[in-house]
């Protein structure tokens, strides 16, 4: 009947840590950001918010910041199977401060140099993007919702702009915004004004200059009268709509990749992507003809950046690696790979919890308690617990208060430890995170020495 018991238990936690194990692993983008005039980049891992920062030359690690709060907020999340997830970072001109936003809705500020931060802004719904302006002058954040624009100095709104928008860039003069909102939406930067709408456009938007907006989209399109999946990237004069015909290219795409991003080396007008087979190639928008494919990228999806000064291209890919390529020469410089301490936290979380609960369940079978399959329930072992020790059971309800569920802890652990003949000073232990656990593992496989062990059959 236990190992009956026990392989029931484990199929129940399996099912229900499936799903925040498949969202874990679930692919999205690696949000990266380039502060050229420092040589940093910045990257945050998948299902963190921690941004670990490194030189754009050689790979070297420079430090990570860090928001507790942030995190644990993420943590809940994940242990509650929502995959929360950063969805974009962004350094200001001066390299001094970072915008981070994410699928909770937070818009997140942080200053580099003392790694403090704080959330600028709250959406109702997940943050697509967020980029500082050019000059620094503005945070463009898209959010399912609405388009909002803050002054970068106060956090002050300015406007907004109704629909669920997303891939914003912003012209180098701080005139106009484009994004991606049912179709591509060209608006004044200072009044948010309509300029010009462009069908399509379900990949990045770019600015090339103050008058040229590149605009890359994909679906299915006619190459060479056959309808197959692939990319299209056309340029446009930013306040007209009006397409630029000698400038953009088509391309094939793998159907599994529905839209394609891009890095752009705005100097020379060369636009960075993945060619649908796993390939980062590089292509001449002047000439408009292909340069060269320089590397093969690893696990979808994918996020670009160029670095201007170094001219250097750097992609990351869904398994948190970072490569690096010389633009001259297409020379790759190197592969960085980082790790993601959160989702490896939270799965350790998990299996704490799962030890700990059937360990409850051993120590109820050893005192002789008939409703012993409580200690695998959750929320009800909580309650379930200061029971076994011979407590009230509206110790529960302490549990649920920080400092006071590990004073409640400590007093039910030296109960617990008495009844079952050990000293009352080792079931201290229980309000020691970590240490319960094995203090719950000791006290569950040895046997009682105490005549006390028998607990009341009910």
């Amino acid at each position: 009947m236990q190992k009956n018991l026990l392989f029931f238990y484990i199929v129940l936690c399996l099912a229900v840590a499936l799903p925040s194990v498949a969202r874990a692993a679930a692919p999205m983008d690696t949000p990266i950001a380039i502060d050229s005039r420092q040589g940093i980049v910045a990257v945050v891992p998948k299902h963190s918010h921690s941004i670990k920062l490194f030189r754009i030359k050689d790979g070297s690690s420079i430090t990570s910041l860090s928001n507790g709060e942030v995190e644990m907020r993420f943590g809940r999340e994940m242990i509650a199977g929502y995959g929360p997830h950063v969805t974009s970072i962004s350094f200001s001109p001066s390299g001094q401060r970072i915008v981070t936003s994410n699928s909770m809705g937070e818009l997140i500020l942080w200053d580099v140099p003392t790694g403090q931060s704080r959330v600028l802004l709250k959406e109702r719904d997940a943050i697509s993007v967020a980029i500082f302006s050019p000059k620094g002058n503005y945070i463009a954040v898209a959010s399912r919702h609405q388009l909002t624009i803050l002054d970068a100095e106060t956090g002050k709104k300015l406007w907004t702009n109704e629909g669920q928008w997303r891939n914003v860039d912003i012209s180098p003069d701080e005139r106009l915004i484009a994004g991606w909102s049912s179709s591509v939406r060209v608006l004044e930067m200072a009044t948010g004004q309509a300029v010009a709408k462009i069908p399509g456009g379900n990949g990045d938007v770019v600015f090339l200059d103050e008058y040229r907006l590149m605009v890359a989209s994909s679906g299915d399109i006619r190459l060479e009268s056959a309808t197959t999946s692939g990319g299209e990237v056309q340029v446009f004069e930013a306040r007209s709509g009006e397409l630029l015909p000698n400038l953009g290219f088509t391309l094939d795409l793998d159907k599994m990749y529905n839209s394609l991003h891009a890095a752009v080396n705005k100097k020379d007008l060369f636009l960075g992507f993945e060619d649908g087979k796993g390939n980062f190639c590089i292509f001449d928008i002047r000439n408009v003809q292909p340069a060269k494919c320089l590397g093969t990228l690893g696990s979808r999806p994918y996020s670009f950046a160029f670095d201007s000064e170094s001219q250097i291209w750097l992609s990351a890919n869904n398994n948190e690696r970072i490569d690096a390529w010389v633009s001259s020469s297409g020379d790759p410089i190197y592969s960085k790979t980082f790790t993601n301490s959160a989702t490896i936290i939270s799965l350790s979380l998990g299996v704490l919890y799962v030890i700990s609960s059937f360990c409850l369940f051993r120590i109820a079978r050893l005192r002789r308690y008939s409703n012993s399959w409580l200690a695998l329930i959750p929320i009800a072992n909580l309650f379930f617990l200061p029971k076994l020790a011979e407590k009230s059971s509206w110790l529960g309800f302490l549990l649920f208060l920080p400092i006071f569920n590990l004073l409640c802890l400590a007093y039910i652990g030296s109960a617990l430890s008495r009844l079952l003949g050990r000293s009352p000073v080792l079931g201290y232990l229980l309000g020691i995170p970590i240490a319960g656990v094995f203090l719950l593992l000791y006290l569950a496989i040895t046997p009682p020495v105490s005549p006390d062990r028998a607990g009341p059959n009910h």
